[in-house]
């Protein structure tokens, strides 16, 4: 699943799914409020675990 990261008006960022433009969930819970660096992290743990 190729993921990318998008900045929302609040100023939090959201890991989503580039192909279906849906969040990421995982555990239940999508990737989403989170700072730059925690979505970067996210995206970095998503390439390692394919």
């Amino acid at each position: 699943m190729p993921c990318d990261k998008r900045q929302d008006p609040e100023g939090l960022w959201e890991v989503y799914d580039s192909e279906s433009d849906e969040a990421v969930v995982v555990g239940g819970l999508p990737l989403s409020g989170l700072d730059e660096s925690e979505a970067g992290e996210a995206i970095e743990s998503s390439i390692g675990a394919s």
